[in-house]
C-alpha cells in the first residue's frame, strides 16, 4: 500500500474540512478515501476508474451524504454512479450550484441588470449540464457515444455550429445548450429512452435536417 496524495479540502458553504487520501494498492488498484475532520466521523472509499480522467466510483449500496459528494467533486474528482442514482454525483453539485447562483440572484440589486443576466446565463447552463448528466446515467456508453457523435456532425449545419430554438422568451441559442438538445433528441428518436423528454414534434424537426435521421 502506497499512500499518493493527503491532502485537505474545505468547499464552499461546508465548515467542515475534509482529508483526501490517495492510495495505491499496486496492480492498477487506486483509492480515493475522505475523511471529515468532526468527532466520531467515517471514512468514506472510492475506487478510482480513471486516473487521467480523475473518475471514482462509489460501489456500496448504503447511502452516501451529500457532503461527502461535495468533497470530493470539489477536490477535483468526479463521482460516477455505480448504484444507478442519478442524483449522485455530477447532477448533485449542478444542483448544488445552481440552487447557489438563484440565491446570489435574489440578493442582486432589481437594477443591475448586467448581474441579472449573468445569473440567468450560469443558471441556464447548469440546467443543461444537469440534463446532460441525467442522459448519461440512463444510456450505455456506446448509446452515448452514437448520440454525441450525431449531435456534434449535426450541429455543424447551423450557423457557428449553434442551434437557435423558439421559446416564450424569444429565441435562444447556445453551443452547450444546442448540443445537449441534439442529443436528447437524437437518443429519443433512435429508442434509447424509456419516455419522451421533447415532444415529438420538436424531434422530428431537429433530427430530420441532420444527417443521421
Amino acid at each position: 500500500m502506497d499512500i499518493q496524495v493527503e491532502d485537505s479540502v474545505s468547499p464552499p458553504f461546508d465548515d467542515t474540512e475534509y482529508t483526501i487520501k490517495i492510495v495505491d494498492y499496486g496492480q492498477g488498484n487506486h483509492q480515493l478515501s475522505v475523511t471529515p475532520e468532526t468527532p466520531d466521523s467515517n471514512t468514506y472509499d472510492f475506487a478510482i476508474i480513471n486516473l487521467k480522467l480523475q473518475e471514482c466510483q462509489w460501489r456500496s449500496e448504503k447511502t452516501l451524504p451529500t457532503h461527502i459528494i461535495r468533497a470530493v467533486e470539489h477536490y477535483g474528482y468526479h463521482v460516477t454512479d455505480a448504484t444507478s442514482r442519478p442524483t449522485h454525483g455530477l447532477y448533485e453539485n449542478v444542483q448544488y450550484f445552481k440552487t447557489t447562483i438563484d440565491a446570489i440572484d435574489e440578493e442582486l440589486h432589481p437594477e443591475n441588470t448586467l448581474g441579472h443576466a449573468a445569473t440567468a446565463w450560469v443558471s441556464e447552463s447548469l440546467d443543461t449540464l444537469a440534463k446532460l448528466e441525467l442522459l448519461r446515467a440512463h444510456l450505455t456508453q456506446s448509446e452515448y457515444d452514437i448520440v454525441l457523435f450525431k449531435a456534434q456532425e449535426t450541429s455543424y449545419d447551423h450557423p457557428s455550429g449553434n442551434l437557435t430554438l423558439p421559446t416564450t422568451q424569444g429565441p435562444t441559442s447556445a453551443s452547450l445548450k444546442s448540443m445537449v438538445t441534439l442529443m436528447i433528441a437524437y437518443a429519443q428518436h433512435d429508442g434509447y429512452l424509456s419516455r419522451d423528454i421533447l415532444d415529438s414534434s420538436i424531434v422530428e424537426k431537429l433530427v430530420r435536417g441532420g444527417r443521421y435521421a
